[in-house]
């Protein structure tokens, strides 16, 4: 009690507040007494595995309950939209508004690819996101005798696991695992990178996808979560099916082997973004539904 206290402090002004929008659902159900205590509008975003795979969640009641008294609900793509609505939650109260990236810190990136096309995955380092599979893929490329690099930016608990894959699948020469590194440094390897993958088997909208996007970079993406809301496939990048390898790396090959359809994708892809998914856009959105509520 005294804890949950505590971390209520912050919200007990009642005069600074209007709206207080909690940006996890987890999240959400932990700070549910702040509507109560406060006579306060209350919202939640859900942004891909709580709703995703909320049957197997041990804190499903809690979920739920927490989307049937807030006030509002914050979703990122329509098939979570789909999710919610069948978990009995009116179509009145929620709001599909999808991740957006500040397109200006991309639109001037200058693409300088490498001699060796280099593939760029970026994302936790779990399960979820399908790495395993990619790295059959990238096997089977080589398999190909397909040249090409890949870089995985990210940490997370499966990092030994995976570098003893890399080691295992004999792809020491062609797959490197670098860790967490600054954002900058993301873009540095943005501009450097032929293709960008995604292999996730579930996603609500992936932004590192959205930025790969943004900088012209051509992406490769499994037709997870709201993916196919983002990429028209074959148009401004390639969709393809999940826990696949065997076609993740035909794809991947048709492109590494194609630098004037990588261009053109990646052509696309920043149109697609500008237009579509810039920061901009995402704010109006929410303030229009904030606005709706007061």
């Amino acid at each position: 009690m005294l804890r949950n206290w505590i971390k209520f402090l912050p919200f007990i002004n009642k005069r600074e507040w209007d709206i207080i929008h909690a940006e996890f659902l987890g999240i959400g159900y932990s700070y549910l007494g702040i509507k109560h205590l406060l006579n306060i509008k209350y919202f939640v975003s859900s942004r891909g595995s709580e709703i995703n795979t909320i049957e197997i969640n041990p804190q499903k009641h809690q979920l739920v309950k927490t989307l049937q008294d807030c006030d509002g609900i914050h979703v990122v793509s329509e098939k979570m939209l789909d999710k919610i609505i069948k978990l009995g939650i009116p179509e009145d109260k929620i709001l599909v508004n999808r991740p957006a990236i500040n397109f200006s810190q991309y639109k001037n990136l200058s693409k300088q690819e490498t001699n060796i096309p280099l593939i760029l995955s970026v994302g936790r380092l779990v399960w979820i996101k399908g790495l395993d599979y990619l790295l059959e893929s990238f096997r089977l490329l080589k398999d190909k005798k397909i040249s090409f690099r890949a870089v995985i930016i990210g940490d997370g608990p499966l990092f030994s696991e995976l570098q003893y894959s890399i080691s295992d699948l004999q792809l020491d020469e062609e797959v490197q695992l670098i860790g967490n590194i600054p954002p900058h440094k993301v873009s540095n390897w943005l501009q450097k990178a032929s293709i960008f993958v995604l292999s996730s088997h579930e996603e609500g909208i992936s932004n590192a996808a959205l930025e790969a996007m943004g900088a012209g970079v051509a992406v490769v993406s499994t037709a997870c979560g709201g993916m196919d809301e983002v990429i028209q496939h074959r148009k401004n990048g390639l969709l393809v099916p999940i826990r696949n390898p065997v076609v993740l790396s035909n794809e991947l090959g048709s492109l590494l082997l194609d630098p004037i359809r990588r261009k053109q994708l990646g052509k696309e892809a920043r149109i697609t973004i500008e237009n579509k998914f810039d920061l901009s856009r995402q704010t109006q959105m929410f303030e229009a539904f904030y606005r709706n509520e007061l």
